[in-house]
């Protein structure tokens, strides 16, 4: 049986796929793809890839692997809980799949769990039925539980209370659920508040997640739907949900532009953050989530741009001629990587956050570099470069010394996001058949981990702030979608289900309920 970190002997190879070309490297291609044409120092910088592709000799093509086990957590402990309880349910030591020697994930059992509708009268009837939705995709997404179907409730269940006493358990049991998750909304003047909790249905009990439900703005009340999953995920698990947490994206309005929008991570509350008269491209986030970066075009260069959140306007941070790209910021938010070719070629460089002043150049090589990716700690930055021939992904040090090669396997590897947990770097790689996959790469050993295939395309890996989930764009449905997936790969939902043409995710940070009390 072969490990998943050896199914291929290599993945990319052959000439330049038509169809994609030289914008699949991340701040050049988007720029490309986005603008419908190539410009200047784009110009030369697409022909040198397109050349160096079309002259590498194909590679053997990948033996496919074979059905992935299905990874869910197992069921918690035999932690006595209860409703006034301090007691944790986390989960317990796990047995190890061993494929070829390598341990390769965990093998879980799903956590079965019934989530009837939540329940609501009059005016709160169409909050509970969003909380309702809200509630079982945060739940679906997570990939720890397995949903019980609601065709399967076979008896009238709304004659239950929230109390425990009142919940006819052996039913719930005999429906194969071993959780329960009941819930209520009710309104006062302009206050809404929805009541969620947790039982063990196999225990009879009402779990004590210590939360008490509190009133808020209808509005937010899909926030305190991720505020009780997140507690959820924390009993089971023992760590910190993200839900709540916003996706910044760019989609396309028509007429050839472009705007970098948020979405939350149920798929909803789209906003538009950039003017949609124009193209604005490659969003990232600052530390704490206070504004974005962005590439725009607003004054006809790529521009960078610094845009707070909640703020109509951005502020122009580097103007220099030719590309400004690809900002990224460092863990500490007082410095800017990016790329610039105000020199004549794509350089990454370091700017001030503050002002935008070119505080170091940290690359000076014939080639194209670009993509710059910080590490968690702010000590290495990853970056793209085709200085071997083809995009590969590299890793320097923050002041531009002792810069390796990561990646060796295949020849087009781009997108680096580094792992907030330090250990790995997810990117996008063409394969042998031109299909563009999501893969990671281990950075002290360089060891390859494919997470997607047979599924469209699927590029532009960005992480979760706890580093257990990825955000990416995916073709797998026709139009490009966002999906998330767990870190490991073997849970993989789409985000946003209705409408296409999403690109460039970058996740944001964790999630802050204080707000909302």
């Amino acid at each position: 049986m072969k490990s998943r970190k050896s199914n291929s002997v290599d993945w990319p190879g052959g000439p330049l796929a038509a169809a994609h070309g030289a914008d699949r490297l991340r701040g050049l291609v988007v720029l490309a793809r986005s603008s419908g044409k190539v410009l200047g120092a784009l110009g030369a910088v697409a022909t040198m890839l397109a050349l160096a592709a079309v002259l590498a000799s194909p590679l053997p093509a990948a033996a496919q692997p074979g059905p992935r086990p299905v990874v869910t957590p197992a069921p918690p402990g035999a932690a006595t809980v209860g409703r006034g309880s301090t007691g944790g349910g986390a989960l317990s030591p796990q047995e190890e799949v061993i494929l070829e020697g390598e341990v390769v994930n965990p093998l879980r059992q799903a956590y079965p769990l019934a989530v009837p509708d939540v329940r609501g009268e009059g005016e709160a009837k169409v909050l509970a039925e969003e909380a309702s939705r809200v509630l079982r995709k945060d739940l679906e997404i997570s990939g720890f539980f397995k949903l019980i179907p609601p065709s399967t409730f076979f008896f009238d269940y709304a004659k239950e209370g929230l109390s425990a006493s009142s919940i006819a358990f052996q039913h719930w049991l005999a429906t194969g659920a071993q959780g329960l998750i009941k819930g209520v909304v009710t309104t006062s003047g302009e206050r809404a508040q929805v009541e969620l909790r947790l039982y063990q249905v196999d225990r009879g009990m009402e779990v004590d997640l210590g939360l008490p439900p509190r009133q808020v703005a209808p509005q937010s009340l899909h926030r305190e739907v991720h505020r009780f999953v997140n507690a959820v995920i924390k009993f089971f698990t023992g760590r910190e949900g993200i839900f709540g947490s916003q996706i910044a994206f760019v989609t396309s309005t028509g007429k050839g532009s472009k705007v970098v929008g948020l979405v939350d991570l149920d798929g909803t509350h789209q906003v538009i953050v950039s003017r949609s008269n124009t193209l604005n491209l490659l969003p990232a986030w600052a530390p704490g989530g206070s504004a974005l970066l962005y590439t725009t075009y607003a004054n006809g260069n790529p521009d960078l741009v610094s845009h707070p959140l909640g703020s109509k306007s951005p502020t122009f941070l580097s103007q220099h001629s030719g590309l400004n790209v690809g900002g990224a910021y460092s863990p500490r938010g007082n410095i800017v990587a990016l790329t610039l070719s105000k020199d004549g070629n794509s350089e990454i460089y370091l700017i001030s956050a503050k002002d935008g002043s070119v505080i170091q150049r940290l690359t000076d090589n014939w080639a194209t570099d670009t993509s710059p990716c910080w590490s968690p700690d702010g000590s290495r930055i990853a970056f793209v470069s085709d200085r071997a021939g083809s995009p590969q992904i590299y890793v320097m040090n923050a002041d531009g010394s002792d810069v390796k090669r990561l990646t060796f396997r295949g020849n087009y590897n781009t997108t680096p996001d580094w792992s907030p947990k330090g250990d790995k770097i997810a990117f996008t790689a063409r394969d042998e058949r031109y299909v563009f996959d999501i893969f990671t790469v281990q950075v002290d050993t360089g060891d390859i981990e494919r997470l997607t295939q047979d599924a469209g395309h699927n590029e532009e890996p960005s992480h979760s702030p706890d580093g257990n989930y990825i955000v990416f764009t995916s073709t797998r449905d026709g139009g490009s979608k966002l999906y998330v997936m767990t870190a490991d790969g073997m849970h993989q939902t789409v985000l946003t289900e209705k409408g296409s043409g999403y690109f460039t995710p970058a996740w944001g940070p964790a999630p802050s309920f204080q707000e909302e009390r």
